[in-house]
């Protein structure tokens, strides 16, 4: 029986565990206390036991089909994001945001920083402040990132994936920047990662899969393989040794036949990506884990819908009154007639409809019109134009402007940036309009998150200290001027009194005050000693009780009025026996 492997979310393949087709429930082998409530040991084993008795069974888990999630079937996929590369070309407003929007989120650099200031050893508890007793367990063995682990994100050749991240020499910096080009024409990008498989030859099984390079693709070459309910990997399958040919899961392919009477392991096929449009032509295929795909803009199961579309009607309009205006500046006269006296109402009218006929033939004519002397007699006129259905250049600047808000309106972009200068109305408006485009990228940060924390899945298992991010803009332009602001902050938090600790290129702060936590320290001493006390006095052991002096090694404690006393008694009983003696 052929062996198709499952999709467990882990790219190294360390923690699959292989399904099977046609024969005994795959779920069977994989239950745990877990899967039916930790809090009732008994039944999972008997639900486990049952199952493998061959009893009982796990069903149900079907998905509907026609989920609202999925593309609106308006178009193929791939004619929308060629009909977006045609609006990007044509419309300056729309190419001028998706710009500029990318410059900004990626102003500066990417960083590994640590994910944590000290980590508990035995718990694994993460605390972003300096402690010294783990909050979760109150143990005392702490420890920093290790910095040694940054070395595991690096390529083959030995260059950190930073700095080169594939064969083309593209920094991974380029590689996002190019995917969140995508995402915010398309609302569709896509990540691969090309990886080095090592798995066995005669069964097809992967043992291990590293990564090699990462990519970001168009979405015009990618194909997204799913079913009615927009799962995918339930419809095709690959073996590891041939990335190039697709096999159905259906029983009754002849395909899949012969793999199964080989028992060369298949493993589920989710994206297809070819040489032509629509992922066509020649083509690899790849698992769920090896491609990420993200839509910023509008949530959807299988391919993303531009949001540009919405606005369609915008962008021809905005299209059509620049090549409008091109070629009114083009030719450089305004189409219009001069009609001078001589003729009545009726024939100007004439002589007008036969002008635009010429023009609508041919834009490069130029009319001529040839007039009889003025009739003797006749009351003298004045001369007249008439425009040839010509609109006014001040009306279609207004109109083109009114676009141009909407279309930074849907691509959170500030007016000013898009060339806008009478937005331009002082600094108060100004810094409203960043302010709210600062608000938009950071809705963008935290999916450029998303997609670091995909990329650095591949050595999660090794680089567990530290995380990848893109650094994120802030008043300061400079890394001197960030640096004093981070310093600045740290002078009055060491006025407020707690406790800091540069490492790794920021502060690091005690999560209360000094003094605070002494004070606490204190009342929990003083605390600790009116519960011993207590402890004594529930003993009977009270301090000075005066019955005989106080013992070594034991609680008793000295009492120095009632020793005074007793010392007096003594000498008193002295004197009285001395006194009858003589």
């Amino acid at each position: 029986m052929v062996r198709v492997s499952g999709s467990t979310g882990d790219p190294l393949g360390t923690r699959s565990s292989p399904d099977t087709i046609g024969g005994a429930d795959p779920m069977s082998t994989q239950l745990t206390a877990e899967d039916f409530g930790a809090d009732d040991a008994t039944m999972a084993k008997r639900y486990k036991s049952a199952l493998s008795a061959g009893t009982m069974t796990i069903g149900n888990g079907d998905r509907p089909t026609n989920i609202w999630l999925k593309m609106n079937q308006q178009s193929m996929y791939w004619r929308m994001y060629y009909l977006m590369d045609y609006y990007r070309s044509e419309v300056s407003a729309l190419s001028t945001i998706i710009n500029r929007a990318v410059q900004e989120l990626f102003r500066y650099d990417l960083e590994l920083r640590p994910k944590f200031a000290l980590k508990c050893v035995d718990c694994g508890y993460e605390s972003q402040t300096l402690i010294d007793t783990c909050p979760a367990c109150g143990k005392h063995r702490l420890r920093r990132p290790d910095p040694s682990q940054r070395d595991y994100f690096r390529r083959p050749n030995g260059k950190s994936f930073i700095d080169e991240a594939n064969d083309s020499g593209q920094p991974l910096r380029e590689v996002l920047m190019a995917f969140a080009d995508s995402e915010l024409q398309n609302n569709q990008g896509y990540l691969l990662c090309v990886t080095g498989d090592v798995y066995d030859k005669q069964t097809g099984h992967l043992e291990r899969a590293y990564p090699l390079e990462f990519l970001a693709y168009d979405p015009k070459f990618v194909k997204n393989l799913f079913d009615d309910s927009g799962k995918q990997g339930t419809l095709y399958g690959f073996v590891r040794s041939d990335r190039n040919s697709i096999i159905s899961l259906d029983p009754s392919d002849e395909k899949f036949s012969a793999y199964s009477r080989s028992g060369e392991e298949i493993y589920p096929a989710a994206w297809q990506i070819g040489e032509n449009y629509g992922g066509d032509g020649k083509y690899w295929l790849y698992t769920r884990e090896e491609v990420y795909q993200a839509h910023w803009m509008r949530a959807a199961l299988t391919y993303g819908v531009p949001i540009w579309l919405d606005i369609e009607d915008d962008l021809l309009t905005y299209h059509f009154q620049e090549k409008h205006t091109l070629k009114l500046y083009k030719y450089g006269y305004l189409r219009k007639i001069l009609v001078l006296p001589g003729f009545n109402d009726t024939d100007a009218e004439a002589i007008t409809s036969g002008i635009q006929d010429i023009l609508a033939k041919n834009d490069n004519s130029i009319p001529i019109v040839c007039l009889p002397p003025q009739a003797t007699g006749v009351a003298e006129m004045r001369a007249q134009t008439l425009e040839l259905g010509t609109e006014s250049i001040s009306d279609l600047l207004a109109s083109k402007d009114d676009i141009r808000n909407r279309v930074c309106a849907m691509g959170g972009m500030p007016n000013l940036f898009a060339g806008d200068v009478e937005a331009s109305g002082g600094m108060n408006n100004e810094s409203q309009q960043i302010t709210i485009f600062d608000r938009f990228l950071l809705g963008r940060y935290n999916d450029l998150d998303r997609a670091c924390d995909w990329v650095t899945s591949w050595v999660a298992e090794k680089m567990t200290d530290w995380e990848l991010r893109v650094m994120r803009p802030s008043k300061a332009y400079t890394d001197v001027k960030r640096l004093m602001d981070r310093t600045q902050e740290a002078q009055l938090m060491k006025q407020e009194g707690y406790d800091q600790e540069f490492r790794y290129g920021q502060f690091y702060y005690t999560e209360e005050p000094v003094d605070q936590i002494q004070r606490k320290e204190q009342e929990q001493m003083a605390k600790q000693q009116q519960a011993m006390m207590m402890q004594q006095q529930s003993r009977g052991l009270l301090p000075g009780d005066g019955d005989g002096p106080p013992e070594k090694g034991t609680a008793r404690r000295e009492d120095p009025d009632i020793d005074a006393n007793k010392d007096d008694i003594d000498l008193s009983k002295r004197e009285a026996e001395e006194n009858s003696a003589l």
